[in-house]
């Protein structure tokens, strides 16, 4: 029999549990839900100055600039919280906190510990 490291579920039970998750964030990568570990205050920084980088030649357009609170959808089984997400595709707009055309993903990851559970993300990529 199989070991999981991560639990199992399907998509719809999912996207409930992530939609009523008040303070938490899950991923969910085919059928492995994934509980996204906090930052630390640098990484924070980061987010914060990479943010204001990009939003401020995009203000005014057509280009909206989200944080980790929207979800990405990057195909039927795989959802994630990037640290950054742009989308300049009128279809993400009015659609909740799923994103599906993005323009730009950013992830932040530590460069001191690669061995990080999150650094799978690396390795993610749209269909």
């Amino acid at each position: 029999m199989a070991q999981y490291e991560f639990p199992l579920m399907d998509v719809e039970d999912y996207l409930e549990l992530d939609q009523n998750s008040k303070h938490i964030l899950y991923e969910y990568l085919d059928g492995e839900l994934r509980m996204q570990a906090g930052g630390s205050l640098d990484h924070s920084i980061v987010i914060a100055n990479l943010t204001a980088l990009i939003k401020g030649p995009l203000k005014g357009g057509r280009c909206r600039v989200y944080n980790s609170d929207a979800h990405l959808q990057l195909s039927e089984t795989r959802y994630v919280h990037p640290d950054i997400t742009v989308s300049c595709d009128s279809r993400d707009r009015g659609k909740g906190r799923i994103l599906r055309y993005p323009h730009l993903v950013v992830e932040v990851l530590s460069i001191r510990k690669p061995e990080h559970p999150l650094s799978h993300r690396r390795c993610l990529r749209r269909n």
